[in-house]
């Protein structure tokens, strides 16, 4: 029996592992929370710092085949250790899709679309950077960002000098600072692609789905996505070929900014790929399970858990396509539906009056907070309308009740 690592012991984790344990083989976990959902169900679980490296060490001398759940793992520490174990996706790879300048600049040498963009070292080259970067912009910080956090909305001089002040503060002399600039553009709808690439080359690819968010964190995800099919045809390919050139061996999910075609830009040149009357960009990548990947759960013939299990234990791929002509809908359940700090159990007593509510999944996460996500549920609809409807219905009732 084959025994697979899992960097990191949250949901994403937690949910390849049941997918690993369908095919046959055993979890460990690495998390330095013990009470992380992964490290109450794995085999075993390591806890201990992420620059615990010697511990770190144990855990991957004790698997077969290491992979992770989230990106802020330090790939130098890693790298010799992927001599023991071989680790999947590649630190390589992971190396640039951690870092925001990292990515861009992957996107702007093999000429895939991307926003126009300047990075900066420090504070100082930041102040001079804007002076020239025209407005509107975004600030984003190189390291460590997810569901809005590092990036700084920048819609005149008095927001840049508002900002710039608050980074000072944040960003001590001794501490290190690095962020790209990107031009604002106006999104029309946000879509993302997950490809799933075996240890031999070959390619698999998912429905492309669309994604709602709110306070900067991920609402719903619909699929099939409601832009026009050649628009998924042209994401999906451009999904793949990124995942070619970062030689991507497991999951890698591309999320999409799209605008729609102004008429001064149908005469000018821009940045990104043009499909249509929209244009397309690449915002940045996740090598891993994603959270709009979870509708695949119940939308797809295969999820993407068990994509993942399947490249990772060396067993091959079939259908990712759609299992229905049915629209499904994602809602993410976050700590605001939760009465207090310390979850009890949700009352869902309600559930038998929505038939069209395929799952329920909660995490098992010992504290809520405002933002934090704590499980999702998909619902169907014989269209994107009452697929719609049916989710938010059953997420209404779940708030009213707890």
């Amino acid at each position: 029996m084959k025994t697979v690592g899992i960097l990191g012991g949250g949901q994403l984790g937690l949910m390849l592992a049941n997918s690993i344990y369908t095919c046959g083989a055993d979890v460990i976990v690495y998390d330095p929370d013990p009470s992380a959902p992964l490290c109450r169900h794995a085999a075993k679980a390591y806890n201990g710092s992420w620059t615990d490296y010697a511990l770190i060490e144990e855990f991957v001398r004790a698997a077969d085949i290491v992979t992770y759940e989230f990106e802020n793992v330090e790939c130098a520490p890693l790298r010799p250790l992927a001599q023991i174990s071989p680790i999947y996706p590649g630190l390589d790879l992971l190396a640039i899709t951690q870092n925001r300048i990292s990515e861009k600049r992957f996107l702007k040498e093999n000429r895939l679309p991307h926003v126009r963009f300047a990075t900066v070292e420090d504070i100082h080259e930041l102040e001079e950077t804007t002076k020239t970067f025209p407005l509107p912009f975004v600030i984003k910080t190189a390291r460590g960002g997810y569901d809005g956090k590092g990036q700084y909305l920048v819609r005149s001089k008095q927001e840049l000098a508002e900002t710039i002040t608050n980074l000072k503060e944040l960003v001590k002399d001794d501490q290190p600072f690095s962020a790209i600039l990107e031009e604002f553009i106006t999104v029309s709808d946000e879509v993302s692609c997950i490809v799933a690439r075996e240890l031999n080359g070959k390619i698999s690819t998912f429905p492309v789905f669309e994604n709602h968010h709110r306070n900067h964190i991920l609402d719903k995800t619909i699929v099939p996505a409601g832009v026009p099919v050649a628009v998924r045809n042209k994401v999906k390919e451009i999904a793949e070929e990124a995942a070619l050139a970062l030689d991507v061996q497991g999951l890698l999910t591309t999320e999409f900014f799209l605008s729609r075609l102004s008429d001064q830009e149908k005469k000018q040149e821009v940045s990104g790929t043009v499909c249509g009357d929209y244009l397309i960009y690449i915002n940045e990548f996740a090598p891993r399970p994603h959270n709009s990947g979870h509708i695949t759960r119940n939308a797809c013939h295969m999820s993407q858990f068990d994509a993942l299990a399947r490249i990772l234990l060396e067993i091959p791929l079939t259908d990712l396509s759609c299992n229905s002509k049915n629209t499904h809908c994602m809602i993410n359940i976050l700590g605001d539906s939760y009465k207090n700090d310390s979850p009890a159990d949700l009352d869902m007593s309600f559930l038998a009056d929505h038939a069209n509510v395929a799952e329920v999944v909660l995490y098992g996460k010992l504290s809520a907070r405002p933002g934090r996500k704590m499980g999702h549920l998909v619902a169907w609809g014989e269209d994107r309308e009452s697929a719609i409807q049916n989710a938010q219905s059953f997420k209404d009732s779940l708030d009213q009740l707890n």
